[in-house]
């Protein structure tokens, strides 16, 4: 019996298609720590890799039902999906569903008046490990009652331009809240103005006056709610990386953060990623850090 005759189905965006041949490959990520004058080694585990999958298609007009036409009718619906970058749902018998996008494909032109074959690999694209979904800090939901007492407050006190300006900054963050995907990136970028407009309108030298002491304490607590979960986004957001030399020698978390940084402004990030005495840090130690 032919190869073709035994044809298996997947799917790609809810797009079936036929193939010979399919390859899953997994990949652990790690980083293998050596010593000088010392056998063996350690390996630190990074996590699971971006699943792959790559299968052989024979893209023909010739097919058995219900690939019957494939090459004319539904393999240009697949190229022109695989060619946009676009992620969607690739089904795999055996493994289930996936989030994919076509890292590279290859027609074989020519090859045959029916068709051609067609090698494509998909790569797993797990967005949703670096988004912002569901775990918006409660700062979030409190913007929109902040900003309409502080509207309330600051009439005739605020510039009507800088109101109505923090009116929409508000409301486009509210706006890319409420999306099912958000990027720590887009969202700081939101939240930012929130907290830009704030300090502008603190500027006011009409905030000083007794009489609009509700206005300043209103005002203050929407801006700390917005700094609060833009600099939770941004934490969120930021990779952690393993530095890829251990300590040479004996260091303090100071001369640690001078070696990789250039300056000890950011001891305080190592500390919290690294389990660590600050004054006596052993040589050869792991030095996880952020990006």
């Amino acid at each position: 019996m032919s190869a073709i005759s035994q044809l298996k189905a997947a799917s790609h965006f809810g797009i079936s298609f036929p193939y010979t041949s399919c390859t899953a490959k997994i990949k652990y990520r790690h980083h293998a720590h050596v010593y000088v004058q010392t056998d063996g080694g350690e390996v630190e585990k990074l996590g699971l890799a971006l699943r792959e999958f790559s299968f052989s298609i024979p893209a023909h007009d010739t097919l058995r039902p219900p690939f019957r036409n494939f090459y004319s009718q539904v393999l240009p619906q697949l190229w022109a999906k695989w060619q946009s970058g676009e992620t969607g749902p690739l089904v795999v018998p055996s493994i289930g569903t996936v989030q994919a996008m076509a890292s590279d494909a290859t027609r074989k032109i020519g090859t045959s008046a029916s068709g051609e074959p067609v090698d494509v690999s998909l790569l797993e694209d797990s967005r949703t490990l670096s988004t912002l979904s569901a775990v918006f800090t409660p700062s979030v939901s409190s913007l929109p009652t902040q900003l309409r007492a502080v509207v309330q407050q600051g009439k005739g006190i605020v510039e009507q331009g800088l109101l109505d300006r923090l009116i929409a900054a508000v409301s486009r963050a509210m706006a890319l809240a409420a999306q099912g995907e958000v990027f720590a990136r887009q969202w700081t970028a939101r939240v930012s103005e929130v907290v830009n407009l704030c300090e502008a309108i603190y500027q006011s030298p009409a905030l000083l006056l007794p009489a609009n002491a509700q206005l300043l304490i209103t005002l203050l607590t929407m801006h700390e709610a917005a700094v609060i979960t833009r600099e939770d986004a941004r934490r969120r957001g930021r990779t952690v990386l393993t530095w890829p030399t251990l300590t040479p020698v004996r260091m303090s978390v100071a001369q640690i953060a001078a070696w990789i940084y250039g300056d000890t402004s950011r001891v305080g990030e190592l500390l919290a990623l690294n389990d660590w005495n600050p004054l006596d840090i052993p040589p050869r130690s792991v030095v996880r850090h952020y990006a």
